[in-house]
């Protein structure tokens, strides 16, 4: 695929999938064996791990919407910044209460796209401003070091 093809790609799965939260259309369009690097999530299981991981995310923040600030692409790589907001109003995350609060944080994902599907991620996003604007003081299971 081209560079440009590529960056079609990536923005229609954060553009349509994060739009819809249609979690069908997300797997169809990352590779079986997807590999995604997030500090905050503990990820495994391909694309079907994505699956879990967003069907939890998207059962706490069930308005949540993402939109595409840009991206920058080479070779098989593309860089989208993007910005997430919604409202904690839903099941919960990491084993806590909704809080009812609002949230908007900025992320970068790198996507390497083979073969026509995304293979692999590395996502850096405002994890503590996440925390901060829903009142977390710390995540439960990760211990704060002495």
């Amino acid at each position: 695929m081209s560079i440009e093809e590529n960056k079609a790609l990536v923005r229609r799965f954060y553009e349509q999938v994060y739009k819809t939260h249609d979690l069908d259309m997300g797997v169809s369009m990352l590779a079986r064996a997807y590999v995604m690097h997030d500090p905050m999530n503990k990820f495994s299981g391909g694309s079907e791990g994505w699956r879990r991981i967003n069907a939890a995310y998207w059962k706490a923040f069930p308005d949540q919407i993402l939109t595409v600030r840009g991206q920058v692409a080479e070779g098989d790589l593309v860089t989208t910044c993007w910005t997430s907001s919604g409202t904690d109003s839903g099941t919960g995350l990491w084993g806590r209460p909704p809080t009812g609060r609002k949230y908007s944080i900025q992320g970068i994902s790198v996507s390497r796209v083979a073969d026509g599907k995304i293979a692999e991620e590395w996502i850096i996003w405002e994890s503590a401003g996440l925390m901060q604007q829903l009142g977390i003081e710390r995540i439960p299971g990760i211990p704060i070091p002495a």
